[in-house]
Parts: structure tokens; C-alpha cells; sequence
């Protein structure tokens, strides 16, 4: 331009990626094209509309790679190599899942080796794929499965998790026998609020003292720390890890 030309118009520009506080920045050149007379930049942070959010294809690099084989319906294209350290598995074929294979056994108690029935049995593989069915009275089950590495999740009622991982193969029929160790019931006693000071004792009920809903009893009081005076109306929640459930209560005008 020639000297005090002045020079108007609005750029486009897309950036290569979206990202948050990017740098755009304008260069001048004067006499040398490779000096950098002067120079403005702006921080640029986008705003993403998710209400439509096919924008956003625009702003990709580029399409993805092209993969031979991607949906691994053949060895073609891919190297397939085991490590018992880090990665154990199949040609996992999603196209075709059949359940070729058998798995079955038992479900017991591990204290008493009582069976226990009406036990769900949950198999999978970690990429989609899930099985389950339940046991009978003889703690007994039994499912079509495809083959694969398959991890199985056993949780009874009252009784600790059980997980375990195995290989299937095609027309295999496995035995997997599992015991759950059962959780131990307590009686739980708050004894009365006592010049605003707390003790509880803990003792064991026989087993034929349990009463049949619940395995114990939790009694205390809510109290403001800073105050001491007791907070009525809260909220309770007793719940556990291992399947018994969830119960709910509110502390009464007295805490």
C-alpha cells in the first residue's frame, strides 16, 4: 500500500482445532518479508452451541486413518500377539456372536457349603457383550456364553462379592464353582446421651437372635458441634457394599 493508503475488509479464518484460549495472531511486514514490522493478537476462546453441535465437524484436522480390516472380521491387517502380563484375550467377532459355548457350576456358602439358590450369575467380556442367568435350589446354573476372556460377578444377598475371570473356547463346555464368604451380622447399641458425650458398645448376636428383616440396630443422637443442642429433622442413610440394601430415617424434636 502506498503511504497512508489505508486497506479495509473482513477475513475469514478457521482454526485447525477448537480449543480454549487460542492465539490468533496478525503479522505486518514492511520492507522485509521475512521481518516482522508489527504485530496484534487476539485470544480466542469458542463457544460451542450444543444445541447444534454438527458445527463442530468442521473444525476437524482431517478424516480419520483408513484401517484394512477394521471391524477384525480376519487376521488380515492386525498382529495379533499374547502376553499373560499385560493382555490376555480372542479374536473377539462382534459380527457374529455366537454362543457356542457352556458355562456352568454352583453357587454355595463358603462357611457352611450350603448351596444358595436364586443367585444372579453375570458374564461378560468388557466390550459390550454381557450374559447372566440365576441358580436354582441346588445352587446350580448354567448359560450359553460365546467364547472369549469372560469376567463373572457373583453377588448374594448378605453374602460378600464374588469375581473371577476365565477363557471359553468354541464348543467348550466349563465348569466355574464359586463361594461367597457371608457377611457378619452385628448388633449395634448408641447408648443414651450422656452430659453430651458419646460412647457405644458393639456386641455379636447368635445367629438365631437375628431378627429375619434386619441384621441390627443403630440408635443415637445428631448434635451441633458448635452448640451441642441437638438437630431434629436430619437425614439418615445406612447402606453397605455388599447387597444388603439401603435404609433411610429422621431424627426426631429431640435429635
Amino acid at each position: 500500500m502506498a503511504h497512508e493508503e489505508k486497506w479495509e475488509e473482513v477475513v475469514s479464518f478457521t482454526p485447525r482445532h477448537a480449543g480454549q484460549h487460542l492465539k490468533l495472531e496478525i503479522l505486518l511486514y514492511k520492507d522485509d518479508p521475512n521481518k516482522t514490522y508489527r504485530s496484534v493478537h487476539l485470544w480466542v476462546d469458542p463457544l460451542i452451541n450444543y444445541d447444534h453441535i454438527e458445527a463442530l465437524r468442521g473444525y476437524m484436522l482431517s478424516d480419520p486413518p483408513t484401517l484394512m480390516n477394521p471391524d477384525m472380521e480376519s487376521e488380515s491387517g492386525w498382529t495379533f500377539t499374547e502376553n499373560t502380563r499385560y493382555f490376555r484375550g480372542f479374536l473377539t467377532k462382534f459380527y457374529q456372536l455366537d454362543e457356542n459355548a457352556t458355562l456352568c457350576g454352583y453357587v454355595t456358602d463358603n462357611a457352611t457349603g450350603f448351596p444358595i439358590s436364586d443367585v444372579r450369575v453375570t458374564v461378560n467380556n468388557h466390550y459390550g457383550y454381557e450374559n447372566y442367568n440365576a441358580t436354582n435350589e441346588t445352587g446350580y446354573y448354567e448359560l450359553e456364553t460365546i467364547a472369549d476372556n469372560l469376567w463373572m460377578v457373583v453377588s448374594p444377598n448378605k453374602y460378600k462379592k464374588s469375581e473371577t475371570d476365565f477363557a471359553i473356547a468354541d464348543g467348550q463346555v466349563l465348569m466355574v464353582n464359586i463361594t461367597n464368604d457371608p457377611i457378619m451380622a452385628f448388633n449395634m447399641t448408641v447408648i443414651k446421651l450422656a452430659e453430651m458425650n458419646l460412647s457405644e458398645t458393639i456386641e455379636t448376636l447368635p445367629a438365631d437372635e437375628l431378627p429375619e428383616e434386619a441384621s441390627g440396630f443403630i440408635r443415637g443422637y445428631v448434635v451441633d458441634n458448635e452448640t451441642e443442642q441437638p438437630i431434629a429433622n436430619a437425614t439418615l442413610k445406612v447402606r453397605n457394599n455388599h447387597g444388603i440394601g439401603e435404609w433411610n430415617t429422621a431424627t426426631d424434636e429431640s435429635g
